[in-house]
């Protein structure tokens, strides 16, 4: 008749340390050794639990003398991971609002570019009309030569639907011209 080997004692949450791990084996070597079993099976799980130990390892270390140390780096790594991954997802989203900014500056850019564009035609426009001005003042001018043509000039200005200061110079200068001005006040 065979025996059964009940190992409940053995099962459940076990803490694990290098001393633990070897207590429990040495208990179960113990248990098989009560219920006497042969040598044989004896050694045969001895021998297990020996090449089961030295056949996992890592840095140099067994794989129970340093399980929990594994355990806590791989919830540190996963832990850095997670850090990673949102520094990462904020900083495309950041890139994207970086380039929202600097689609709306350039389409600015291009706002300012047409509106200088405007000034500039405008300034054309007044150094255009400037110039017809100074051109119409000296006609003025040359009309007005002298007194006895102040009829003459006062005509033409009438005519012409122009305004004079009559009040500060006799050769009736228009408001809007200093050319004009200059010229009759010699």
């Amino acid at each position: 008749m065979e025996k059964s080997y009940h190992t409940s004692n053995l099962e459940g949450p076990v803490i694990r340390s290098p001393s633990t791990n070897e207590l429990q084996r040495d208990m179960m070597l113990f248990k098989l050794l009560l219920n006497k079993s042969d040598g044989k099976l004896y050694n045969t799980v001895k021998s297990i639990y020996q090449s089961s130990e030295s056949c996992v390892g890592i840095n140099g270390y067994l794989l129970h003398q340093n399980a929990d140390s594994i355990v806590r780096e791989a919830d540190s790594i996963v832990r850095e991971a997670d850090s990673i991954v949102r520094v990462a997802d904020s900083i495309v989203r950041n890139t994207d609002s970086i380039v929202r900014v600097a689609d709306s500056i350039v389409r600015n850019a291009a706002s300012i570019v047409r509106e200088a564009d405007s000034i500039v035609r405008g300034a054309d426009s007044i150094v255009r009309n400037a110039a017809s001005i100074v051109r119409y003042a000296d006609s003025i001018v040359r009309e007005a030569d002298g007194s006895d043509n102040s009829d003459h000039v006062i005509d033409f200005t009438l005519q012409n639907k122009t305004l004079f200061n009559q009040s500060q110079n006799p050769y009736l200068i228009p408001l809007f011209s200093m050319s004009a001005w200059l010229m009759c006040d010699r």
